[in-house]
């Protein structure tokens, strides 16, 4: 038996090993982007803390920035109010350690009291950083209506 074969074998479960970590850290960062959505509805500011980069930016549609300080005070105080997101569609790209979310949802939320429905694109961007993914960046857009 030459070289040649067992090495054929061996590239072609190195490479089905690396679709499977592919797979297993796709639905990981697919789950934890919807959590996200129940954490910001249900103020868990625990778990919110856990899932945000120190230096995450978040543009919501209208071009408002927050920061991490700004999102879990609002969402804390109540100045911004989530109250139901109905995920439309949504997918994953992954580049090593990082992984990008597209998604269009309806948003339910509240702004200082006033309630707003919004039809939002967006991207968010996660990095596996010390063992665990963590959002760093989100961006969202009113999607064109054809």
């Amino acid at each position: 038996m030459s070289w040649k074969k067992p090495m054929w074998v061996l590239l072609l479960l190195v490479g089905f090993a690396g679709q499977l970590f592919a797979i297993d850290d796709s639905l990981q960062v697919i789950t934890l982007h919807q959590e996200k959505f129940e954490w910001m509805i249900e103020k868990d500011m625990e778990a919110l803390e856990k899932v945000l980069a120190e230096d995450v930016v978040y543009i919501h549609s209208n071009g408002w920035v927050e920061y991490k300080p700004d999102i879990l005070e609002n969402i804390q105080s109540g100045r911004l109010e989530y109250r139901q997101v109905d995920i439309r569609e949504q997918s994953v790209r992954l580049y090593g350690s990082v992984a990008i979310v597209k998604g269009l949802a309806e948003f339910y939320v509240a702004l200082e009291g006033s309630p707003l429905r919004l039809d939002l694109l967006y991207t968010e961007t996660y990095h596996f950083s010390e063992g665990k993914w963590v959002l760093v960046h989100r961006h969202a857009c009113r999607p064109v209506v054809e």
